[in-house]
């Protein structure tokens, strides 16, 4: 991520995360609602993360949920 900042290529400001959840609690996709953000580096290294998050399993569909996020650099 160092790396991005350094080259300008860290989105700014309010993004939404989409991460897609199964009942088994863990992450079948993560991405962001903005596809320039999708396509940057940084973006790529926060889905990438997101992707190995768990959650408490629940009763039902796999369900996407969006997490707000605002993105900055310093």
């Amino acid at each position: 991520m160092k790396r991005s900042a350094s080259s300008g290529d860290v989105p700014s400001g309010k993004q939404r995360l989409v991460v897609t959840v199964n009942p088994r609690g863990l992450v079948d996709g993560a991405r962001f609602q903005n596809g320039a953000v999708n396509a940057s580096t940084a973006g790529g290294c926060i889905t990438k993360a997101a992707a190995r998050w768990k959650f408490t399993a629940f009763a039902g569909e796999t369900t996407d949920v969006e997490i707000p996020l605002i993105l900055s650099v310093n």
